[in-house]
């Protein structure tokens, strides 16, 4: 039965003729909704659509390939059904098809059209470390150049203002920084320079007017309004409790007072008025008159309700109005000279670095959409309009789809406006997201784009609607309490006005999923929370900790709904996932507190490569061979692998006080004392190794240099007989990789490639560390909230819900934002005294509440994620604290004040906001011993809360401790019975002692059977299978040796060896050797040819020039060009492709021969060449190069082999093998077994 699609789903799918947005909240299906619309316009019988007309933007590569898979399949799926030459046409037109990202779509527009803007068609693709350095270089070249030129006109010259304001000392980090943070901004826009000139506007201004006909001190006047309105709302809340029957009414007067006072200053019509009345604050004093008849907590209510606005109104003063007209206009003056100096420098930057990336023949992403807006748009009397091949490109696509569309920015808005038909009356964008998940700020994303056309589109539907909004509330992820959790939280704390969507029955979830019923442990939301452990040392550990706790009550009591059959079984560790904030810090602490627990984990990075202690050995090495007087990283070298000197040993050398560490060794060697002769003689030793290595620079590229190393010291050795050692082996050999790479950019030698590293480490861009395959067993998943986003898991922890905000730094010299610009303090230079500035203080506040907005974002994701049980955790230094909320939420469907959300420190201030009036919340505070007698909310749904003392979290830790130990115990106290019986001779011990002594002295009944060996290859099974097999046959023909016995090389002298034939073995390996080296993914998305990559991998030593010859390249590029080799190109994108994989599995004795004990087990040892995962099952892929005529031989010599290797893969990552192939290169086809 196919997929049953509601009707707005139909909606989606159905609906032509207009541009459509689609609002599809967490786990609606827009992915199947997505590729049903396309296959339904290629299919479609009356007017169908080829595929390659329609362009398809994914926000990722691995979106991408997912989504042309799933079109593929589709198809596929269609054509078995009913056939015709039109669908067969679209599988064919599908490996040229538009699917792709924006950059990958740029690029083509490039690739295609580079005459159209004279660019060299000969480009290259930079990475980000080479900009990096290349940025660099032409910064610290332009200053300098800058710097001449304003020593020439004298101390008045403007950029000797501009050094003198953000200069200090000697270097220019401080004001590089600005500039290049400006310049990032600047390319987020569609025209860069346009933008650059539009800032120099930013403090223009020079009387009152002027400046309050700004648009930023319009929303400043009415930002400050919203604030007194909120004052006004908290003395009319206190006027209330006043007038209550136990209330303080000696505190009624104030309370009129301050209503009274924030009532008038509402009333101010102009920023001019408001600054007049606010120049001075003034509140009445409360009354000292006592009365014995007013409630206690209602007086505190009203203390700590007038603080808060006090405090309000105290904070806007200081911001906006604590300084003169004339004050602000001094500062803009100031400010506006700054401001124009630094466009001016950055306009100049602009300019110059453009023309270096053109001589190098580089571009990079930023020039991708740039250029391929340059291609696209052309400008005719003052305005933009479609150039010609714009206009062919919207000849060509009949639709234009965006995934994702939240994260748009004004670049990619623009360009893919240009491609479609609006200005022609042609309206044909499909655009789909969701404004809640909108979570890439810091990647320039603009959800405004989004939210206007959310507000204009309509949502009604009708034949003449061309602008069409659908919204898709089902989610068919979650269970209806997941549901209701996430709905009660978010209906109190997102708004319009923090978040950028009012969360209402319009942008509210709807459950769509079906699961069964279950007994046992209840599903849905819950709260977990622990007091701060005074004898913690560490919060992330005992956090930890009581994860870890949880986890092992989980899969005691737990059950999760089985994909496969829909019922119900017993939780497992990779139903689990841990989902941070960000994993700086945390990982390291859950990882160690799960090692000592047994829980097995795996931590998805994309950071820390830098940090792990096998790349920073290596790069002390290179940057000590750089400069060895640098104490650090030779320090460093000495101490480790390559070294192998003691802390000892070094403090002997440095007890010289020479003036580097590396004088001190040279000179240690020098000497001639009997008493340090060993390490005399260890220092001349080091020297000469390290030596041999320095003069290797002069002619070595660094990748061979690091080879060289790695080989000559058995480094891999080392690193692999560390703790994770695959995953250190993997990451020493991206290293490789990556400095290999680094020769062929415009850079090369040691000290530019130790200064791209630098760069890499100063600007957070880190390669991650590289995929070791670890995530596909059953172990619990650790990674970021941004890094789940798409995915979802049936358990899901939220961990470090206390953890304070990290909000965007809007204390720098100079702050921007994208909607109003620049700002920075007004700094008397000549007196260097800081003034605060209005627009600053402005643009700080707004920035910060869209900081806030994209942080509550991110929860709303965190929380979206999990389909069966959601667990948020926070460990709190004060419960008391969380109480504070308590009594805001008077009504049940009113949203929080925004004040009290927008000053929000963590998850956890808006968790426990929301819930301060729910039953749960309410009964765990009041257990923790804090008065909650307020009224609950009765129509609350149902969410567990916990809050744990230190005392109760050690005794819960104690009983999951004594609950494992039970069993050993009983074990202890038999075998001490036993003892006892015996000293005191009694005649026989009970039946527990005695069959306990029957499982101690338990004699292994099958010791005479022979030829059962404890692990055998898999290699070994199939040749006796196929014996086995062959026996049975009747052999008419010339018996054929199906099975050769291992080849062992003869010793030949080297003048015979020429003559010697291969063997089918040798030919073999050197196929497995190359393919896997080889990259699918690059091979499916470039031009790359197979020739060109066995010549690259023979330079660099990773195949042998002998290997080479026993390549026949024509049947490498025939298995290229096959299905199975597109499909693992697919896959390695998406980070599921495996190679050379080792295994080990245990299998009953029985299974190898009838005589043996079925209870046994033999361990069977292989290695799987290749392996993919497509959804969610596993593609199984042999490599063979047998001489032979059919496929069926191959077929009965190597079913046993992938039996066995898809029994293996099944165990071992918990999917099922859907697919076992051969790839025979004799017969060039892919059999399927």
């Amino acid at each position: 039965m196919g997929i049953v699609f509601s009707e707005e789903q139909n909606l989606v799918i159905n609906l032509r003729n207009r541009n459509i947005l689609v609002s599809a909240a967490a786990g609606s299906g827009k992915t199947t909704v997505l590729v049903e619309r396309i296959i339904r316009l290629i299919s479609d019988e009356e007017n169908p659509v080829d595929i390659d007309h329609l362009l398809i933007v994914t926000f990722t590569k691995a979106a991408a390939a997912s989504m042309r898979e799933k079109i593929s399949e589709a198809i596929v799926k269609k054509l078995e059904e009913h056939y015709s030459d039109h669908l067969q046409k679209q599988e064919t037109l599908l490996h040229h098809a538009q699917i792709t990202t924006i950059d990958s779509f740029c690029l083509f527009i490039l690739q295609n059209n580079f005459n159209d803007i004279g660019l060299d068609p000969g480009f290259r693709v930079a990475d980000e470390g080479e900009i990096r350095l290349l940025k660099e270089d032409i910064m610290e070249q332009m200053l300098a150049r800058r710097l001449e030129q304003s020593r020439s006109e004298g101390k008045a010259g403007s950029f000797s203002h501009l050094l003198d304001r953000f200069v200090k000392g000697s270097r220019a980090d401080a004001l590089s920084d600005i500039l290049f943070s400006l310049y990032n901004r600047a390319l987020s826009y569609p025209f860069p320079d346009e933008w650059l000139l539009e800032r120099k506007k930013d403090y223009e201004g020079s009387t009152p007017e002027e400046l309050c006909s700004f648009i930023w001190m319009q929303e400043l006047f009415s930002y400050a309004k919203r604030n007194i309105e909120v004052c006004k709302e908290i003395a009319l809340e206190n006027i209330s409790i006043c007038e209550e029957a136990s209330g303080p009414v000696q505190y009624l007067p104030m309370a009129e007072a301050d209503y009274a006072f924030a009532q008038n200053l509402l009333q101010s019509c102009s920023f001019t008025e408001l600054h007049e009345k606010m120049q001075s604050l003034s509140f009445m004093t409360l009354s000292r008159k006592k009365d014995e008849n007013a409630d206690i907590l209602l007086k505190e209510r009203v203390k700590k309700n007038r603080e808060e606005m006090k405090d309000i109104l105290k904070d806007l003063q200081k911001d906006f109005f604590s300084f003169s007209m004339e004050e602000m206009l001094a500062g803009f003056r100031e400010n506006d000279r700054i401001v124009n100096e630094i466009c001016d420098t950055l306009l100049d930057f602009h300019k110059r670095f453009t023309e270096s990336k053109k001589e190098k023949k580089l571009i990079d992403f930023s020039d991708m959409e740039h250029y391929a807006l340059q291609i696209l748009l052309k400008k005719e009397d003052d305005k933009y309009v479609p150039s010609k091949t714009a206009l062919e490109y919207r000849r060509y696509f009949h639709e234009i789809m965006i995934d994702e569309y939240q994260d748009s920015n004004l670049v990619q808005e623009l360009l893919l406006k240009t491609i479609s038909g609006e200005d022609d009356g042609i309206f044909n964008r499909f655009m789909v997201g969701d404004v809640k998940q909108s979570i890439y700020q810091f990647r320039l994303a603009r959800p405004q784009i989004f939210m206007e056309k959310y507000d204009t589109y309509e949502k009604e539907v009708r034949d003449d609607t061309l602008l069409q909004r659908i919204d898709l509330a089902k989610n068919y992820r979650s269970r209806r309490e997941i549901i209701e959790g996430v709905n009660y939280l978010f209906y109190r704390i997102m708004g319009r006005d923090l978040g950028n969507v009012a969360y209402d029955e319009e942008s509210a979830l709807y459950p769509g999923a079906s699961y069964p019923e279950k007994t046992g442990e209840t599903d849905g939301v819950e709260l977990l929370l622990a007091k701060k452990d005074e004898d913690s040392k560490d919060k992330k550990e005992q956090e930890a900790r009581l994860v870890s706790q949880r986890i092992k009550e989980l899969l005691r009591s737990y059950k999760v709904t089985d994909e496969a059959d829909g019922q119900p079984r017993p939780a497992r560790y990779g139903d689990i996932v841990i989902l941070l904030r960000k994993l700086k810090d945390w990982d390291e602490a859950f990882k160690h507190v799960f090692e000592e627990e047994g829980i097995p984990v795996y931590v998805e990075k994309s950071t820390g490569y830098f940090e792990t202690g096998e790349i920073r050995t290596i790069l002390n090495f290179l940057k000590a061979l750089d400069n060895p007087k640098q104490d650090i990283p030779l320090f460093g070298t000495m101490i480790s692998w390559f070294g192998k000197f003691t802390n000892e040993e070094l403090s002997v050398i440095q007890s010289q006080k020479m003036d580097s560490l590396y004088e001190g060794v040279c000179s240690f060697a020098g000497k001639e004392e009997e008493e340090y002769r060993p390490l005399q003689e260890k220092c001349k030793t080091f020297l000469n190794w390290f030596s041999a290595y320095r003069e290797q620079i002069a002619y070595e590229p660094i990748h061979k240099i690091l080879r060289h190393l790695i080989k000559e010291s058995g480094y891999l050795y080392e690193v692999a007989s560390l703790p994770s050692g695959t995953q250190r082996l993997a990451n020493v050999r991206m290293l490789l990789t990556k400095a290999e790479s680094f020769e062929k950019s415009s850079y090369s030698g040691l000290f530019h490639f130790i200064r791209y590293i630098e760069k890499m480490q100063k600007y957070d861009v880190d390669f991650g560390e590289a995929a070791a395959g670890d995530s596909q067993n059953d172990v619990v998943r650790i990674m970021t909230i941004h890094k789940s986003k798409g995915l979802e898991f049936p358990i899901c922890f939220i961990a470090g819900c206390a953890g304070a905000f990290h909000t965007k730094d809007t204390s720098a010299d100079v702050i921007c934002d994208s909607n109003y610009g620049i700002g920075m303090d007004y700094v008397d230079i000549p007196n260097r005294v800081k003034y605060r500035d209005i627009r600053k203080c402005f643009l700080a506040r707004y920035m910060k509440e869209e900081s806030m907005g994209e942080e509550l974002r991110v929860l709303y994701v965190a929380m979206t994620r999990a389909k069966e049980k959601l667990i948020l955790t926070g460990i709190c230094n004060d419960f008391g604290k969380l109480a504070d909320a308590f009594h805001l939420q008077k009504k049940a469907d009113r949203i929080l004040p925004f004040i009290k959300r927008a000053n929000a420190k963590s998850f956890l201030d808006w968790i426990t906001a929301a819930m301060s009036n729910h039953p749960s919340f309410i009964k765990a505070m009041e257990e923790s011993g804090l008065n909650m007698s307020d009224m609950a909310d009765a129509s609350a749904p149902h969410i567990e809360v916990r809050c744990l003392t230190p005392q109760q979290f050690k005794e819960r830790t104690m009983e999951t401790d004594i609950e494992q130990g039970v069993r050993k115990n009983r074990l202890l106290s038999m075998l001490k019975d036993c003892d006892n019986r015996a000293l005191n001779n009694t005649a026989e011990c009970d039946s527990s002692c005695n069959a306990l002594k029957e499982q101690l002295t338990f004699v292994y009944p099958h010791e005479s059977l022979n030829g059962l060996y404890t692990k055998t290859s898999v290699s070994e099974l199939k040749m006796a299978a196929m014996h086995k097999a062959y026996e049975k046959e009747s052999m008419e023909d010339e018996p054929v040796k199906l099975f050769p016995t291992e080849e062992i090389s003869p010793y030949i002298p080297n003048f015979a060896k020429e003559s010697r034939e291969v063997s089918g073995s040798e030919r073999g390996s050197a196929y497995h050797r190359l393919l896997e080296l080889f990259d699918f993914a690059e091979f499916m998305n470039t031009n790359v040819k197979i020739r060109d990559c066995m010549n690259e991998y023979a330079e660099s030593g990773r195949i042998t020039e002998e290997e080479l010859s026993l390549i026949n390249p024509a049947k490498i590029n025939t298995f290229l060009d096959s299905p199975v080799a597109l499909r693992m190109g697919r896959a390695q994108e998406l980070g599921n492709l495996h190679k050379e994989q080792p295994f080990v599995l245990g299998i009953e004795a029985s299974r190898l021969s009838d005589e043996f004990p079925s209870e046994e087990k033999v361990l069977i040892q292989g290695i799987i060449d290749v392996y993919f995962v497509e959804d969610n099952e596993i593609v199984l892929l042999d490599y063979k190069t047998d001489a032979i005529k059919s496929a069926d031989e191959l077929i009965k010599r190597y079913r046993t082999q992938m039996d066995y290797y898809a029994e293996a893969l099944e165990k071992i990552t918990g999917l099922r093998v859907k697919e076992k192939i051969l790839y025979s290169f004799a017969l060039e086809k892919e059999i399927l077994i």
